[in-house]
Parts: structure tokens; C-alpha cells; sequence
């Protein structure tokens, strides 16, 4: 800092301190460098009018004066602080204690600095806590994107923070509150009004910790700690639960979490174990197998931890023998009935395994999968990766599900552990093979792991770890083989990401049916002969579709379902007579796929001249046309999963597209009484999931349509269909997490409840 700079903040401070102190200007020196004159000075996004103006971050003058002020004092807080509070050993706001403190700045506080100055002097932007009840790691996942050379977290939360509805602490949730609550100024911190009524909050108020239910339960421990402190101070050591929804499980199996350990950074470790340590579920053990580490410390810091909790269990190996070695000899101390698998640098959301244990209960699950985020060195979120629910064909294609995953401890003995050989794609290798044991495999759609980015991980770099994909190519090479599968593994253009070819050895017959939605009369671009040209594939029979059964008034789909009762053939292939430059394999790659077991439909990839097409990952839920409806239920979880990998799908597109005349006779067909010309495949695709049948989607059978479509055809028809297709599938619509992941929407700012009157109807 230079002299003039220096110089400017102690006048900054020193014309604050006039105005609080109300011009004794000579008292004021010895507390001038406990002034935060940016803080202060900061622009609020409204009136802080209704309360004191606080000084500094850590200093909540209405915290201050609840705690230490007689009602009659008529003084600022923070004089009575600088002058007797701090000797008095005072706490100056919610997010200072004296223990975090000592043990975060203990160079601060052997020079006998106040935590005031040291946080505004030495240590502001280094992202230290200075207390339990402020998580500056978890608060920065929430602040994605702020810049702490500029502004520190806790400022931030002081300025801006609260007003926007963010938490100090994942044990509190702060529009919970407020919406249970109602009565909060603009200007009042949610999190201070809690500190402060205590006595009187419910669960509903606070979903994740209840200080009524846990004073009520543990109150005579509390030692004159907040309840929310004694149980980040020791509480979650002893087990403590942190609600009575928790406590009320019905089975509380033991979850225990698998760690290996390899040279991490100290801090990365130990944010990786608190997370394990404040989960909000008491019943799990914590397993870490260092295996070999030459970072020195290693072993110190993992005892340390050890001795810590008596549910942690440390083992080590004397040299590196691999990560999947070293996850194995983890699970060997696992005593719990479940598995979970951590890597040693990233955390968990403090109600993961609350709910990975209430989805066990509920649906006594094998395999259990989060959705998860990409967060940086310094917890900032970089991403958002939501999934569907199990989709084997998705992980075929790439290891979609990859954290946080959970099994039972019989299916993980069953299936043999890690493979060695698998290294760098041991995760992925597991699951394969795993999924080969059971069908009771659970999707919770709820951003529960948070996987740090660092230079020499996979999951920001696809390059670092070469020898990852070809292990990945092994595993799924291995697994047809198990599987009973003819095909084998190919590279894509993707590092990760894999093609199955399967092998076709005979060509059951498919009828080639060319169709077209638009009544005009327009020249068709698919001819019988340039048909024979574009396709590999020899045993079908080319119909080109009646234009004159349209001319009678017969809908569409009826005019496809007449074709379809009359054909012998195997399968129905749909292909819109305006579709150009197709690869020779369309047909191949739709029969192969449609060849396995309970497929009832599969289609291919669309491209337009000028690419791939509108996007339809965020739903426009102000477009009420029928047709965009329509096309945002067959294209929106291609687009939000990948258009370039195979996919199980729940509703296909017509435009090149595989029907299996059994499955076709079997379901009555197309219902086109009710949906004669928009949502006649839609609905068909909804039998196929209410019969438990699979429509699978490949982007290797591939052809081109002129630019999209604007035209609308009968758009009251389409209404008329559309209300027709809610009234019969609404149940269904607004709970398949597989075709929409909930989270995603509410991702994009849409109200979940605005989403789901859009598609299942009113």
C-alpha cells in the first residue's frame, strides 16, 4: 500500500468514525484501522434507512445490540464495542467465534490484533473463516461468478448477499425462511432474524437444521453456544441429529463413504472430509485409504482427522498401487450396509446422504445417482451437470451418472470391486458391471456433489488422462462381452465418449413408408431409385404415402395406421419424403438397435442446411402453439442429453424413425380418434413407457430436411390435440424425471409450477 493510499483510507476511516462517534475526533485513532471504509461506503441495492449502518462486515450492529445492549441504550453498538466490547471478549456479529478465529489467524492473533483488523488488514481475500456460522467455500458455490480481489465474501453477503435471497451456511436456508417467516424488513438479514427467534423456528422454516428441535433434544449441551454452532462445533461429532425429519426415518441404514487418497492439497482433503462431517444424516462412516502419498504431512493431517471422529477410518498403503487398488483396500474397513464413493478433493451438499438414505427406504434401491456441479479451486461453481433418470443406452455412450454414486455393499462384493486394469474409467467400469446385477437403480435429481476442477483432472481437462479413454473403450468392450451383446467399441470424435456398433447378421424386412405433415403439393426429395443409392441396407420394400386418402379428410394417422395393419413386414420404417443427403447406414443402425430385446421404437438425427436446428433444452413455455409443443416433447431430451449420443428416449420424432409392427399391433396403435395429425407418435411413444417398452434414439442414422418449418397446420386442431394429450398423460408428463429433469428448468429461471401448467395442463 502506498502512502497516499494509505493516507486516503485512515481519512476514509476517520470520517466515518466523526460521523458515528459524533465528532470526539481525537478518541478516534486507536480505531481507525477497525473501520471498513469500502464496506461501509458501499452502494446498497436499497434503503438501509430501518437499521444502523454497520462499520464493518463482522460487525452486525443489530446482532450487537440484541446480545449485549440493554433496551434503553441510546449509543451506536460499535462504540460500545470498540470502547468495552472487545475487551469484554464481545463477539462483534453472527460470524466470528473466537475458536475458528484463533485456529484460522493465529499469526493475527499472537500480534493481538482484534479480528477486525486482521480480517480488514491481512487476511480478507485469503477466504478463511472466521467463524462456524459463515461457510466462505460453500457461500462462493452460491456467488458463482464474484470476484474477491474486488469484494470479500462476507461483504458481499452483508451488502448484496441476503437481499438476494443467499445463505451464510448451508445450514440455513434463506428464502425457506422468509417464505415460512413473512415479516422481514427489505433491509433485515434473514440469518440475523433467525440467530435471534430461535425459540420459535420450525423445520418448515429451516428445511436443513431446526435449533427448536435440537435445543428441545440436546438443549443442557449447549453451553452457551448458538444451536447451529454446537452443532457444527461438536454436534455432528457425537452423531447429533439436525431435524426431526432425519430422526424419523423409518431405517437408518449405514452409509459408508469410500475415500482413496492420493497427494491432494491439505485443504482440498479437508474440505472433502467436512463435507462428510456436516451431512445432516448422523448414520455413516468415513473410509480413506492413502495409497502411498510422498506429500509430506499426508499421513499426520489423515490421523489428525482420525482421531477426530470416531466414525472416520484411516488405512494406508506402503507404495501406489492405483486408485482402483486403493478404493478397494477403502471398502475393506466399510462396516455399512451401502457404498458410497468419494474422490479426495471434492465435497458432498450437507443433505446428500439424508436423502440418498430416504431414497433407500423408500424404494430399496441397488444403485443410487445425484445430479452434480464443476466447482473450482476456491468452490465457486463453474457448471451444472443434471442427468436423466437411468438411461443404458446414455451410458453406452459416456459415463453420464459419475457422482455421487451409492450401492449396496452385497451387489459391489458381488460384482468383484475395482479393476486395476480399468484405472483412470475404474468408476465407469463399476457401473457397467454393476448394472448388470439389478434393476432397482435410483435417480436423485438434485445437485448433490460437487466435483472440484483442478489442472490435472479429467473433469475440466479431457486431455490430461489419454489413457482414461482407452480404459473407458476396455470397460465397455468387456461389458457387451458379459452382456451377451454382438458389437463392438469404437472411438468418436469425443474423448470419453464411445460408439457401439452392433452386429446385424440377417436383414428382417422393413417396409420404407415416405410421409409428409405438409398438404401442399410439393415435389418429394426421396425417390424409389435415389432411395435404392442412399441405402446400405437391401431387404425393404419402398411405399411411398396415398396423398389421396389426406384429400378425404383422413387424418394423417390414420392414413399411417392403415398402411402399417397392412404391412408384413417386421418393422415400419417412417421417412419424410423431403429428407436429403441420408448416410448409407440409416436403416442398419436403426434395425440393429431395434434387434434388442423390448425396443418398441427407435429414431435418428435430424440436421437442417444450416446445422442442428432450433434448441430446445429450455422450454419457451410462452409459446402455446401445438406444434412447438409437440416438437419440444421429441427433441428436448435429445438436445438436453447430447444430440451426438444414443439415448433412451420417451417420445420419438417421425422424420426418420423405426416402428416394430408387433409392439405396433400390441399397443392398438396410433389413437388417431384423438390425435389424428400433431401428437399421434407422441402418444405412442407413452403407451411404449406405460407397457415398459424403450424408444431409442441414435445420431448414426442421420439425414437432412430443408430449413424447420414455420408453417402451422390447423393450429386449432393442434389445440384441440394438444388439451386432448394433457387430459390423458398428465399424471405421467410431470413426474418422468427421463424425459425432464425438473432441476434444468429451474436452472433456466422458470418457476416449476409455471413449467408444469405448460406441460401437463392445468
Amino acid at each position: 500500500m502506498t502512502i497516499a493510499s494509505l493516507k486516503s483510507q485512515i481519512k476514509n476511516s476517520a470520517r466515518i468514525l466523526k460521523q458515528i462517534f459524533l465528532n470526539k475526533e481525537f478518541s478516534l485513532i486507536p480505531y481507525i484501522s477497525a473501520i471498513d471504509p469500502d464496506f461501509y461506503t458501499a452502494p446498497a441495492p436499497q434503503s438501509d434507512s430501518c437499521r444502523t449502518r454497520d462499520p464493518h462486515p463482522l460487525f452486525d450492529s443489530e446482532y450487537y445490540r440484541h446480545i449485549y445492549l440493554p433496551e434503553n441504550y441510546s449509543g451506536h453498538p460499535f462504540v460500545h464495542y470498540l470502547k468495552e466490547g472487545v475487551k469484554a471478549g464481545n463477539r462483534p456479529g453472527p460470524f466470528y467465534d473466537e475458536d475458528t478465529f484463533v485456529n484460522n489467524y493465529p499469526a493475527q492473533v499472537a500480534a493481538g490484533l482484534d479480528p477486525l483488523r486482521a480480517y480488514l488488514k491481512i487476511e480478507k481475500h485469503k477466504r478463511r473463516d472466521t467463524g462456524l456460522l459463515f461457510n466462505q467455500q460453500w457461500y462462493l458455490v452460491t456467488a458463482a461468478g464474484l470476484d474477491t480481489t474486488i469484494m470479500d465474501a462476507i461483504s458481499h453477503y452483508r451488502i448484496h448477499g441476503f437481499r438476494e435471497g443467499k445463505s451464510p451456511t448451508p445450514l440455513f436456508h434463506s428464502n425457506a425462511y422468509q417464505k415460512a417467516v413473512g415479516s422481514i424488513a427489505p433491509d433485515q438479514d434473514p440469518f440475523t432474524h433467525y440467530l435471534l427467534n430461535v425459540s420459535t423456528v420450525s423445520s418448515e422454516q429451516c428445511p436443513t437444521f431446526d435449533p427448536a428441535y435440537y435445543v428441545t433434544k440436546y438443549g443442557h449441551t449447549l453451553d452457551h453456544c448458538t444451536p447451529a454452532e454446537h452443532y457444527l462445533k461438536c454436534g455432528h461429532g457425537k452423531a447429533y441429529y439436525a431435524n426431526g425429519t432425519v430422526e424419523n426415518l423409518p431405517e437408518k441404514p449405514l452409509i459408508s463413504i469410500v475415500v482413496p487418497v492420493y497427494n491432494t492439497k491439505p485443504e482440498f482433503l479437508n474440505y472433502c472430509i467436512r463435507s462428510v462431517l456436516n451431512q445432516s444424516y448422523p448414520n455413516w462412516q468415513l473410509c480413506l485409504a492413502d495409497d502411498g502419498s510422498s506429500r509430506a504431512g499426508m499421513q499426520e493431517q489423515l490421523k489428525a482427522w482420525e482421531r477426530y471422529d470416531r466414525r472416520i477410518q484411516v488405512t494406508f498403503h506402503e507404495t501406489n498401487k492405483g486408485i482402483s487398488a486403493a478404493t478397494n483396500t477403502a471398502a475393506t474397513l466399510a462396516k455399512g450396509s451401502y457404498l458410497g464413493f468419494l474422490d479426495n478433493d471434492d465435497e458432498l451438499a450437507p443433505h446428500c446422504l439424508y436423502l440418498v438414505a430416504k431414497n433407500i427406504v423408500e424404494h430399496q434401491a441397488d444403485i443410487l445417482y445425484t445430479d452434480e456441479d464443476l466447482i473450482g479451486e476456491h468452490g465457486e461453481r463453474l457448471s451444472i451437470f443434471r442427468k436423466p433418470d437411468f438411461n443404458r443406452e446414455l451410458l453406452h455412450s459416456h459415463n453420464y451418472i459419475t457422482h455421487f454414486t451409492v450401492t449396496s455393499a452385497e451387489l459391489f462384493k458381488k460384482s468383484g470391486g475395482f479393476r486395476s486394469e480399468c484405472d483412470g474409467a475404474q468408476d465407469f467400469d463399476l457401473l457397467l458391471r454393476l448394472s448388470l446385477l439389478t434393476d432397482k437403480i435410483i435417480h436423485i435429481p438434485e445437485i448433490l456433489y460437487h466435483w472440484r476442477a483442478s489442472e490435472t483432472s479429467t473433469s475440466i481437462n479431457h486431455d490430461q488422462k489419454s489413457y482414461a479413454h482407452d480404459a473407458g473403450k476396455t470397460a465397455l468392450q468387456d461389458y457387451l462381452d458379459q452382456a451377451g451383446i454382438e458389437g463392438t467399441v469404437h472411438d468418436t470424435d469425443l474423448n470419453f465418449y464411445y460408439r457401439i456398433k452392433r452386429h446385424l447378421p440377417a436383414e428382417p424386412e422393413v417396409t420404407v413408408l415416405l410421409w409428409n405433415d405438409i398438404k401442399d403439393n410439393i415435389a418429394p426429395e426421396v425417390t424409389c431409385s435415389n432411395l435404392r443409392q442412399a441405402t446400405g441396407y437391401r431387404n425393404y420394400t419402398f411405399m411411398p404415402f396415398e396423398r389421396h386418402d389426406q384429400e378425404k379428410e383422413c387424418g394423417l394417422y390414420q392414413s399411417l395406421h392403415t398402411i402399417i395393419i397392412d404391412s408384413k413386414s417386421k418393422y415400419i420404417a417412417l421417412l419424410n419424403e423431403s429428407a436429403r443427403r441420408m448416410n448409407g447406414t440409416w436403416l442398419t443402425e436403426l434395425v440393429s438397435i431395434a434387434e434388442q430385446d423390448n425396443i418398441a421404437m427407435t429414431c435418428g438425427k435430424i440436421r437442417y442446411p444450416a446445422g442442428d436446428g432450433p434448441s430446445y433444452t429450455t422450454p419457451n413455455i410462452n409459446n402455446l402453439s401445438a406444434h412447438y409443443y409437440r416438437d419440444y416433447l421429441q427433441f428436448h431430451q435429445i438436445h438436453l442429453h447430447g444430440i451426438h449420443c444414443p439415448q433412451e428416449i420417451c417420445i420419438p420424432a417421425p422424420h426418420v424413425c423405426l416402428i416394430s409392427r408387433e409392439f405396433y399391433l400390441e399397443a392398438g396403435g396410433f389413437d388417431y380418434a384423438n390425435f389424428p395429425a400433431v401428437l399421434g407418435l407422441a402418444d405412442l411413444g407413452l403407451k411404449a413407457m406405460t407397457m415398459g417398452k424403450k424408444c431409442v434414439y441414435t445420431p448414426y442414422s442421420s439425414l437432412e430436411l430443408p430449413a424447420p418449418c414455420s408453417k402451422v397446420e390447423d393450429e386449432a386442431l393442434g389445440q384441440h390435440e394438444q388439451q386432448a394429450f394433457q387430459d390423458k398423460w398428465s399424471n405421467h408428463l410431470s413426474t418422468i424425471q427421463s424425459i425432464f429433469n425438473a432441476g434444468s428448468v429451474q436452472d433456466a429461471g422458470i418457476e416449476l409450477e409455471d413449467y408444469e401448467r405448460w406441460l401437463a395442463g392445468s
